[in-house]
């Protein structure tokens, strides 16, 4: 339906609805923060898991059916141009991402916002800590960077690539939800986006994301009482 609204190339029916899904899940991520308080042991709990693989799963879903058939060019699911590069500019995008969070730490605690960060261990629910972990190191950037840096960044690449960097990161920021946060992911957003356009793949932001968040829960947990 939408390759016929479009004809044979990707317009705006596709662009439409990606926003239309970013400002839906934004408002529900920003009334969600704003009206209850983030469980503080949420990690430990198995609804956690259950329900990211269910959302990002339909979320993937509906992230292939807008690149399709264009999946190579809209996604960037290919080799990115140099690896050394794409290491460089990942490495360099992670330092500059933590020295802004503890510049702006004084003024907002976006881990607290976010209630991913537990007050102590628990011995007792490892597991369901282990089945999250690792959805939140692998499963959840791999549907974020394609939504975002895939299929979000290129159709708003017909705007220029300055918009389309700072569309995406506002996107990404936004459907987060944390009022706090949204400096510092509106920044890693566009940063991420800039590794994508500089090595013209996917992969090294998938990459990117998936140690920052495995560098990011590891201190969490390193620090919980």
């Amino acid at each position: 339906m939408i390759a016929a609204a479009e004809g044979r190339e990707p317009g705006t029916t596709r662009l439409t609805i990606w926003v239309a899904i970013v400002v839906l899940l934004s408002v529900v991520s920003f009334v969600g923060n704003l009206t209850t308080d983030p469980d503080e042991n949420f990690i430990y709990q198995w609804t956690l898991g259950v329900g990211t693989l269910v959302q990002d799963g339909i979320l993937l879903l509906v992230v292939f059916l807008l690149a399709r058939p264009w999946y190579g060019t809209l996604l960037a699911w290919r080799p990115p141009f140099s690896y050394k590069r794409a290491a460089g500019l990942g490495a360099a995008l992670i330092g500059g991402i933590y020295l802004l969070t503890i510049a702006l730490s004084p003024l907002f605690e976006p881990g607290e916002e976010q209630g991913l960060v537990p007050r102590e261990l628990d011995g007792d629910r490892i597991a369901p800590l282990v089945f999250n972990s690792v959805l939140i190191v692998t499963f959840v950037p791999l549907v974020e960077e394609l939504m975002f840096r895939g299929i979000g960044l290129s159709l708003l690449r017909r705007y220029g690539d300055k918009v389309a960097v700072l569309g995406s990161g506002l996107a990404f920021a936004g459907v987060h939800g944390l009022v706090e946060a949204v400096v510092a992911f509106t920044a890693f957003g566009a940063g991420l986006a800039y590794l994508r356009l500089r090595t013209g793949s996917i992969w090294p932001c998938i990459a990117v994301h998936a140690v920052f968040n495995g560098i990011a829960l590891a201190v969490a947990l390193l620090v919980a009482d």
